[in-house]
């Protein structure tokens, strides 16, 4: 019984804590940050969250140059998703 009671409490616990994320904030561009080309210019954009961030690429093939400039990139998609 007390076995069946420490898995729910785990089980819970997990539930709650992967619920409780918020969500990312909309990407506010609709030009990809690597290639400035229009994100939906080779079909689906490539769209992932960064530290509480929605980022969108115009292509898989742009991460390898956004990861190695994040920090940047991230500074100026906030800066321009200010009013």
């Amino acid at each position: 019984m007390l076995s069946r009671l420490i898995i729910f409490i785990s089980a819970f616990g997990l539930l709650t804590s992967s619920c409780s994320k918020a969500p990312a904030k909309p990407y506010p561009l609709d030009t990809c940050p690597i290639s400035g080309k229009k994100v939906d210019d080779h079909g689906e954009p490539f769209v992932f969250s960064r530290n509480g961030q929605e980022v969108k690429l115009c292509c898989e093939a742009c991460l390898e140059e956004f990861d190695a400039n994040a920090d940047k990139l991230l500074k100026e998609i906030a800066a321009k998703s200010k009013p």
